[in-house]
């Protein structure tokens, strides 16, 4: 299970209430009952932070965007640098 699928459209409450994040959360912070993202840092309390940190894995993910351009550009480009 990886976070790639859910990327184009993840928000920071969806990021939040994620499995695998959760499980990231669960793994790192073993002492913690039910940890929260804000156990992990506390910067992650802000959702604004946080939207920006998810923009800027989508821009590397997916750099042409994720709209019809992206989806239409992305083949075209790898064709010419394969």
């Amino acid at each position: 299970m990886t976070l790639r699928q859910d990327l184009p459209d993840i928000t920071p409450h969806r990021l939040l209430c994620h499995p695998l994040f959760c499980t990231y959360l669960t793994t790192q912070l073993p002492d913690i009952p039910q940890p929260m993202a804000m156990d992990l840092h506390p910067s992650l309390a802000n959702l604004d932070h946080l939207d920006t940190l998810i923009n800027i894995a989508i821009k590397q993910e997916h750099p042409e965007g994720t709209g019809w351009n992206g989806m239409f550009l992305h083949p075209i480009l790898l064709s010419l640098f394969i």
